[in-house]
């Protein structure tokens, strides 16, 4: 009807009464769910919070390397460089960075926060707020769905907490990052519906901030929207595809996802063309697939982990198996799709049915294995494994994030039903159940103390790099953020594959005792060794420290 009733109170209230209703709406639909699931994130991982002023979330490994990439965009900013190139690891060659897990967008987020924080504590906070964001992000595309608030929020845990989502939690910083996926796919679904360049730019530009976060997500974005079109595609029918304005807007979407991701693309395929990164110690992604059984078993990075362990327990990555959708999930979607008739047509459930189907089959890997048992059978992956983005991925199983999106939208469509159906104690009876099933387990955690004599001393000294060989691939890393000196060898996750090259006469040069060529042809100063460690002909080298950290040499003057 037309006329004064026909408006929305809000607009007859002026200017003051809009301000009110969208001050009210920011509320419900951003503040409050993030402060549950900050507050959920607080109590399933504590005593995680009462520990990060003064600890390293995640501990010893990957989180140290990711510490280093904030320092890294740090001082390539500070200098005025690219980031994507350095000279202070694999030195005196230097290596590209744009094959390595770099985490620009991370960097943006914590560039802020360090004038109030350190640079580990900059890294919790981050890490945090990804967890967060990632939440009310599902959150607002299950809400845009479905309108149900308490479905929207059961929606954005399920994303958030998603076994694969927790399973980044000990170090992956660059994929807990996992927001932009489903706001890509809430901007995609808009364009779909009603194209147009407003739309179209907004999930490009989804598309394009996915991909600053880690090239994992433009990947998982790319398919996420190539199967949510299919699933409509087959749902509405030729003529809905192939409508002008649907190819017109397909094409606009195509022009400015190029526009703004291609130079964060074309840049890593180029250099892969021209020499390959190569991806440390993993070739098989056989190794790196989901276990049929694990989308239903929780795998190392759920709280009551030894439930499972034999499922999980030898494998060469475990956290290929930290991709259950979750049982009680799971049993709601398939509830869900025996009532599909009565689903409002807006939610578009066929299509996320498809999205889910596809991502699993993908995820699978290229040969079925149940139980840890490799069947022979072979699966989808085999047939697009060498198609560049996959190839240089390598780990089917990072794509089942997607697949949660998928159960998290079924899952915000099941509360809405159960609740429309005057089941709340159902509801109840199933939030007790996905809590228990997504607890994550104890987050290992690191002391920001003292650092070793010899990364003071190093600090202290003057100039010179420095090899390291005292404590692993992850810790020289973490070590550098302090002492600053550059480093011969380092690991990244992945590097040229000339680099390898090059540096094999330093390494030769080390285990013969060379310190001569050491000094002269590749420019290093300093020697770290393990605790208790003689270097061959140490006679050669100057002890300049040692604790139970490691032992400082210098090695000798150029004559």
């Amino acid at each position: 009807m037309d006329g004064p009733a026909a408006v929305p109170l809000e607009a007859r209230a002026g200017p003051g009464g809009r301000a009110r209703a969208a001050l009210a709406g920011a509320v419900r639909l951003g503040l409050a769910p993030a402060a549950v699931y900050l507050l959920l994130l607080v109590l399933l991982t504590w005593p995680a919070a009462l520990r990060a002023p003064t600890h390293l979330l995640g501990g010893e490994g990957d989180a140290m390397q990711n510490v280093w990439n904030l320092w890294w965009m740090e001082r390539a900013a500070a200098e005025g460089r690219s980031p994507y190139w350095t000279d202070a690891v694999h030195h005196p060659f230097g290596a590209s960075l744009r094959g390595h897990t770099l985490g620009t967008f991370n960097a943006l987020v914590a560039a802020p926060l360090r004038p109030l924080l350190s640079r580990e504590q900059a890294y919790n906070a981050v890490l945090a707020l990804s967890f967060v964001a990632s939440g009310v992000a599902a959150f607002l595309l299950a809400h845009r769905l479905t309108g149900s608030w308490p479905g929207a929020l059961a929606a954005g845990f399920v994303f958030t907490f998603s076994h694969w989502h927790v399973a980044r939690m000990p170090g992956h910083l660059n994929l807990a990052a996992a927001q932009f996926l489903p706001l890509f796919a809430l901007a995609w679904l808009a364009h779909l519906d009603r194209p147009g360049l407003a739309r179209a730019g907004v999930a490009a530009a989804a598309f394009a901030l996915a991909g600053l976060c880690d090239l994992y997500f433009l990947v998982a974005c790319a398919l996420a929207g190539a199967l949510l079109l299919a699933g409509r595609a087959l749902e509405e029918g030729r003529a809905w595809l192939v409508a002008r304005e649907r190819v017109v807007g397909l094409m606009t979407f195509g022009a400015l996802a190029s526009l703004l991701a291609g130079p964060i693309a074309l840049p890593v395929a180029g250099e892969h063309a021209r020499d390959p990164f190569v991806v440390p110690f993993e070739s098989d992604p056989r190794d790196f697939s989901a276990d049929l059984l694990g989308l239903v078993a929780p795998g190392v990075g759920w709280r009551f982990a030894g439930l499972t362990a034999p499922l999980w327990r030898g494998l060469p990555a475990p956290d290929a198996v930290d991709v259950a959708l979750g049982l009680p999930v799971l049993l709601l979607a398939a509830w869900v799709w025996r009532r599909r008739a009565d689903v409002a047509p807006a939610v578009r459930l066929r299509a996320w049915v498809v999205l889910i189907v596809g991502v699993v089959l993908l995820g699978l890997g290229p040969e079925l294995q149940v139980a840890r048992v490799r069947t022979g059978v072979p699966l989808p992956w085999a047939l697009v494994d060498e198609l560049p983005p996959l190839k240089l991925a390598g780990k089917p199983a990072r794509f089942m994030v997607v697949a949660t999106l998928g159960t998290a939208v079924l899952t915000a469509v099941g509360v809405q039903r159960l609740l429309a159906a005057g089941r709340r104690r159902v509801v109840a009876a199933f939030a007790v159940a996905l809590v228990v099933d997504h607890a994550p387990a104890r987050l290992p955690t690191e002391p920001l103390g003292s650092p070793p004599a010899y990364v003071e001393a190093l600090r202290a000294a003057g100039d010179g790099a420095v090899l390291d060989l005292a404590s692993g691939h992850f810790r020289p890393l973490w070590h550098q953020t302090t002492h600053g000196r550059p480093m011969a060898l380092g690991y990244l996750s992945r590097h040229p594959a000339s680099v390898l090259a090059r540096e094999r006469p330093l390494i030769e040069a080390h285990r013969r005792g060379d310190w001569r060529a050491l000094r002269e042809r590749f420019d290093l100063r300093w020697l770290v060794v393990p605790a208790g460690h003689a270097p061959p002909n140490d006679e050669h080298l100057r002890l300049v420290v040692e604790d139970a950290g490691g032992r400082l040499f210098e090695l000798a003057p150029r004559d």
